[in-house]
């Protein structure tokens, strides 16, 4: 290099270095040797990984975009490779993009209820590490369809049922598991919750009652206030049909709910403009379940005039015997209509109907079984009173024994008297003359 560029070389230290110049010789050829070279930083394995999404109460609405926010604080990034699994089938590959620092976003939206795990998978040469995120996707609560008991007895109980109508409703309801319903009835202090749609509650008295009902899920609630009828005295038939197009083929439920009220309402048409029941009818009221579409109950109500005494049983009786002759047509449009098979008097209340009758089956099976029990109880308790008596008689016996063996057997620690002295020995060879002097027996 030459030297008259070495004042321009020196630095701060008083030394010298080699730099690409191309005033100098060899500072071309040397350009390459000289410049810095991109080094690859060494890769490390991916971890400390979190997952959130844009849903904070881990819930979100059917259809709904979803963002999700992936942070990875140790490890590579521009080297590892990302794989997200949404638990619908759906999948996604990705590379490090962190638009905002340090986060990498992306979306999904879920088009079916249920409860979802995403997963994000990190993989590089070094290894690899994975994060989840539980997530509850739902439908929407649009409506809410009440089935109020259309024949509702005073101080008997009354079954509610409520069907949540959800807003994408692909032909069946939302699993229930997830919905929960606040009923509240007139005259009840604390509302009853329920899981599953259907409550019971006993009215004291006949009248008119308002029922709250409120269906409440993790994204919606909905809210309905309706109005049950208490009756005294009614009679409920119960109207059969063998085939209605509500089930073949499978509808939306909202088509199923608007059917259902269509036909309840043809149901009470056709029996009144027909007077099938004759002219003295009280209300009569029609009632089609949803989970039970072939069935139609009718409601039949004492008549509030009634110049020949004629009974809710009687007019009840009519109808079946329309139905029996086939003189009951429902029509269904303009052309088709649809004839019931059976009717059936399922409850009566009217006094001397069926549901006051007293069924003394019970009584006549429950009296002969008491008897017996009663006897069966006193035969073992004379048995086993007896059988005491005799054990006790036994054991007292052998106390008795017991005791007369340990006195014969022990010796006696009171008697304390010696025993009798047999006297001095007597010496025959030494007799005295008082001995001498009595006479021996057999002496003269």
């Amino acid at each position: 290099m030459s030297s008259d560029y070495i004042p321009h070389m020196m630095v701060d230290f008083l030394i010298y270095r080699k730099v690409a110049a191309d005033k100098c010789k060899g500072g071309v050829e040397d350009d390459k040797k000289y410049k810095p070279t991109m080094t690859d930083c060494p890769v490390l394995p991916p971890g400390d990984m979190r997952l959130e999404s844009s849903a904070t109460t881990g819930a979100t609405t059917t259809g709904t975009n979803v963002t999700f926010y992936f942070r990875q604080g140790k490890g590579s990034k521009t080297t590892t490779h990302y794989n997200c699994t949404f638990g619908d089938g759906h999948q996604q590959s990705m590379l490090w993009n962190d638009t905002t620092p340090g986060v990498m976003k992306f979306t999904h939206q879920f088009l079916k209820a249920g409860t979802y795990h995403v997963t994000v998978q990190a993989t590089n040469q070094k290894g690899q590490a994975s994060v989840a995120l539980p997530l509850t996707v739902e439908d929407r609560i649009v409506d809410l369809e009440v089935e109020l008991p259309r024949g509702a007895l005073q101080n008997e109980p009354s079954v509610f049922t409520a069907i949540p109508v959800f807003g994408l409703d692909n032909g069946n309801t939302q699993d229930l598991k997830q919905t929960h319903f606040i009923w509240q009835f007139s005259h009840q202090e604390t509302p009853t919750l329920s899981w599953n749609g259907t409550v019971s509650f006993k009215y004291s008295e006949p009248g008119n009652y308002t029922v709250h009902v409120t269906a409440v899920n993790a994204v919606s609630s909905y809210h309905k206030a309706l109005t049950v009828r208490v009756y005294g005295e009614l009679v409920v038939v119960q109207l059969w049909f063998e085939n209605l197009p509500l089930e073949v083929p499978p509808s939306l439920l909202i088509n199923r709910i608007i059917f259902r009220r269509s036909f309840e309402k043809a149901v009470v048409k056709e029996i009144s403009e027909k007077k099938i029941l004759g002219t003295e009818v009280g209300e009569i009221q029609a009632a089609m379940l949803l989970k039970e579409p072939l069935r139609v109950d009718v409601v039949i109500l004492p008549p509030t005039v009634n110049k020949n005494k004629i009974t809710a049983t009687q007019v009840a009786q009519k109808l079946i015997d329309a139905v029996a002759a086939h003189n009951l047509s429902i029509p269904l449009g303009s052309i088709d209509t649809v004839t019931p098979t059976k009717a059936v008097i399922v409850k009566d209340s009217t006094p001397g109907g069926s549901s006051h009758k007293r069924n003394l089956v019970p009584v006549f099976v429950a009296v002969p079984v008491a008897v017996i029990t009663v006897l069966v109880m006193g035969l073992i308790v004379i048995y086993y009173r007896k059988k005491f008596v005799l054990n006790q008689n036994a054991y007292r016996l052998l106390r008795a024994n017991e005791q007369a063996d340990r006195l014969l057997d022990s010796p006696d620690e009171d008697d304390d008297d010696p025993m009798l002295d047999s006297g001095p020995a007597i010496n025959t060879a030494q007799r005295t003359e008082e001995d001498d002097a009595v006479p021996a027996f057999g002496d003269g």
